[in-house]
């Protein structure tokens, strides 16, 4: 991120998280490990793994979050309720789609 700002005039405001499945495990993980340089994150079915727990006590600070995930895929559901209640210590919008 320090290159690209380096080489082009960037709000960091305004820097967004996008991902879907290994892109939104990527995302929420890159959302945490590096919060200061992001705005919020939007991923579409992904969660952190539960190995990965351990990577939320080193953000910075808390950005907002936005998780779509399908009710078919439960192992994600649950993962994303921990999360959720627990480990985030807050509610990210949180939205499920049937089929």
């Amino acid at each position: 991120m320090n290159d690209v700002k380096a080489k082009a005039a960037i709000d960091p405001r305004r820097v967004y998280l996008f991902g879907h499945s290994a892109g939104a495990v990527f995302g929420l993980q890159m959302g945490v490990i590096e919060s200061k340089y992001f705005a919020a994150a939007a991923v579409h079915a992904g969660a952190i793994p539960p190995e990965n727990y351990s990577l939320i006590g080193y953000a910075e600070r808390k950005i907002p979050e936005w998780i779509a995930i399908s009710t078919r895929d439960h192992d994600q559901r649950s993962r994303v309720q921990f999360l959720s209640k627990y480990a985030l210590d807050r509610d990210p919008e949180y939205t499920e789609y049937a089929k």
